[in-house]
């Protein structure tokens, strides 16, 4: 993923707002990226919730372009940093994947889109003639941290964490969180819990399209 660049965005949005978010997380982000025993105030359980989510927004427009979430929803978060509703996410302390830490989930983003709806439902086509999911499961690896995030506009449910494993984000308990959980994760893990979760919505696909 480090290498990954995504054109999908103007001059304008990725120096302005966009620089914002970035700049805002990376106090709080470097903490977890090398995984400095700290407490993680909401305020900044926010900003980087924000700079998460933005990741995700974009990355779905790399080529081909998978949306899951609706120009609607990112024109509210450009405006006002709305959180969507029925929004998810987790974090969970990494181990590296070797004793250099140079695993998978350093820098690695796994998404998988779908649109989950009644059987025989037609999907919406966007402008472009790409299919609008709209259901994704994506887990994202930075340094020794890693976030899990589901949204849904149609599954109302809640993708559990025991907190040994990681720590609630989104939606915020308002509390402080210790950092890191008790339990580091390995890359095995992360995989499985990234795959579990993409098992569950294929089960709830109505009108099947291939996972990305």
């Amino acid at each position: 993923m480090i290498n990954k660049k995504v054109r999908a965005v103007c001059g304008r949005c990725n120096n302005g707002w966009m620089s914002g978010i970035e700049k805002a997380a990376m106090p709080p982000l470097k903490r977890l990226m090398f995984g400095t025993p700290h407490v993680i105030s909401p305020s900044e359980q926010l900003t980087i919730l924000h700079w998460v989510l933005l990741k995700l927004f974009v990355s779905e427009y790399g080529k081909p372009a998978y949306p899951s979430f609706t120009a609607t929803t990112r024109r509210a978060f450009m405006e006002t940093r709305a959180i969507p509703n029925n929004l998810f996410m987790y974090a969970m302390a990494y181990d590296g994947g070797s004793p250099r830490g140079h695993g998978k989930w350093c820098a690695g983003l796994s998404s998988h889109a779908v649109w989950v709806g009644e059987e025989g439902e037609p999907n919406e086509l966007l402008a472009d003639g790409t299919i609008q999911r709209n259901t994704v499961s994506a887990t994202f690896g930075v340094g020794f941290a890693a976030f899990h995030i589901f949204h849904s506009y149609t599954l109302a449910v809640q993708p559990g964490f025991s907190p040994v494993f990681a720590r609630t984000l989104w939606p915020s308990s308002g509390v402080w969180l210790d950092w890191p959980p008790h339990q580091i994760m390995t890359t095995d893990e992360l995989t499985e819990g990234a795959a579990s979760f993409d098992r569950y919505l294929a089960s709830k696909v109505g009108n099947a399209l291939p996972f990305i």
